[in-house]
C-alpha cells in the first residue's frame, strides 16, 4: 500500500473503519509495517537499492511510504482506505500514473516484489 503521510487530516475514521490496523489518532498505518519510507521519492525513481543512500539527501516534493498489508487484512484495510476523507492511501497495484511511487513500482518488480 502506498501512503502520502502529509496528505492526511488525522479525523481517525480510517482508524475505525480498520479495526485499528490505522491509528486512530494520525490514521497512520503500524510503524512495523512500514517497507520504505521516503521523504520525496518522487526526486529519485531509479533502481530501489538506491533509495536508502540518496533519501537523507532529498529535500521538498511529496512523502512518500510504502506499506507491507498481510493477506489476511486485506479487507479492513481496503475499508479504512475507503472511508479516508483524502487521497492518502492507494494499494501499490492500483497507484495513480502521477503518483511517485508508479514510476517507482518496476524497479520493486524487478527486486523481486509481488506488487
Amino acid at each position: 500500500m502506498c501512503d502520502d503521510p502529509s496528505n492526511t487530516l488525522n479525523e481517525g475514521a480510517c482508524g475505525l473503519a480498520s479495526a485499528g490496523f490505522f491509528d486512530v489518532d494520525s490514521d497512520m498505518p503500524p510503524w512495523d509495517s512500514w517497507v520504505h519510507y521516503a521523504p520525496a521519492l518522487d526526486a529519485f525513481t531509479g533502481d530501489p537499492a538506491g533509495w536508502f543512500e540518496k533519501a537523507a539527501d532529498v529535500e521538498g516534493g511529496v512523502a512518500q511510504l510504502l506499506v507491507w498489508v498481510p493477506e489476511v487484512l486485506i479487507d479492513v484495510v481496503s475499508e479504512g482506505i475507503r472511508v479516508s476523507s483524502v487521497e492518502m492511501f492507494s494499494w501499490a497495484s492500483e497507484a495513480p500514473v502521477e503518483q511517485p511511487f508508479s514510476t517507482a513500482f518496476g524497479g520493486l518488480r524487478r527486486a523481486g516484489f509481488p506488487i
